[in-house]
């Protein structure tokens, strides 16, 4: 499994950058059809923008269903509960032990470089001209492809190690978790996409429409942010729910033998788990107490 996961952090690395760099040609394109540099018509230059731009993602998106697919033996250790035997995990503990040196060392060239992708365009407003501009862009796309090519290897590898060790965020909180935020991911992105195609076939803006991107992995950070607080608030009601029941549990228990109660009693919402709005107590033998300890029952 650990030696399958390297070769599919580059799979999904090298599709990932085909993804980013594919309107790269379109771009560029354009901009030497504008200033006349190249003997193309601003149609010849689009369909030869767009045809390269499909034929890459095509082949992108060709690469992750062959990835995913090769990916299906191992399938059950996402979906189901799995035991490691102690002498296996202690070798993936040394693996790991042994790679964060170089898992950093990725993570900080690859977050570097995307940090520092719009430096070119600073310096092709400085140059004043609008065909640098286009040049510079292409060049943004083509640093944060290459960012990639240096995060997902290592960021693949160390998770394939995070999930034979139920750490991080394969751990059983996080996997309960991890589906919602995978369907939240796989709609915004599909949005976001059908958004660019809108846009840029309407306008024919082939040129500026790029920055739908640059604002989507902004919002996508906020989207996710925001899924984590509405997660961890609902886990924080859900606890506090069953501590409630807990607690209203112990109560009966411990005045069974002192106050009468009933299998109907034992069987309301609150003890099954299901809110309840200021409930109404109808037994008169243990109602006192309860008033006596200032417990609602919600």
């Amino acid at each position: 499994f650990l030696a399958w996961r390297v070769t599919a952090g580059w799979r999904i690395a090298i599709a990932t950058f085909l993804c980013i760099i594919a309107a790269a040609p379109l771009i560029l394109l354009a901009g030497v059809s504008e200033n006349g540099l190249l003997s193309l018509t601003e149609n010849q230059a689009a369909g030869i923008g767009m045809l390269i731009l499909l034929l890459t993602v095509a082949a992108a998106v060709s690469l992750f269903i062959h990835t995913g697919l090769q990916n299906r033996p191992y399938a059950y250790l996402d979906e189901e509960d799995f035991e490691g035997e102690y002498g296996v995990l202690g070798m993936v503990r040394e693996r790991q032990k042994e790679f964060s040196g170089a898992y950093t060392r990725g993570l900080i060239i690859g977050v570097a470089l995307c940090v520092a992708s719009p430096c070119w365009l600073f310096l092709a407003v400085m140059n004043g001209s609008d065909f640098m501009v286009l040049v510079a862009v292409c060049c943004l796309l083509l640093t944060v492809g290459v960012g990639m090519l240096f995060l997902i290897p290592a960021a693949v590898r160390w998770a394939s190690m995070e999930k034979l060790l139920k750490t991080g965020e394969y751990s059983e909180k996080e996997k309960s978790r991890s589906k919602v935020k995978e369907a939240v991911s796989t709609a915004y992105w599909l949005t976001v996409t059908a958004l660019f195609l809108a846009v840029s076939f309407v306008t024919e803006a082939w040129g500026s429409t790029w920055i739908i991107w640059a604002v989507a992995g902004v919002v996508f950070a906020v989207v996710m942010t925001v899924t984590n607080l509405l997660l961890d608030r609902k886990e924080k009601q859900e606890e506090s729910q069953k501590g409630l029941d807990s607690a209203v549990q112990s109560f009966f228990m411990e005045k069974q033998g002192s106050y009468q109660t009933t299998p109907e009693l034992l069987e309301t919402p609150a003890l099954t788990g299901r809110p309840v709005r200021y409930r109404r107590i109808m037994s008169k033998a243990w109602l006192p107490a309860m008033r006596r300890m200032k417990l609602r029952v919600r």
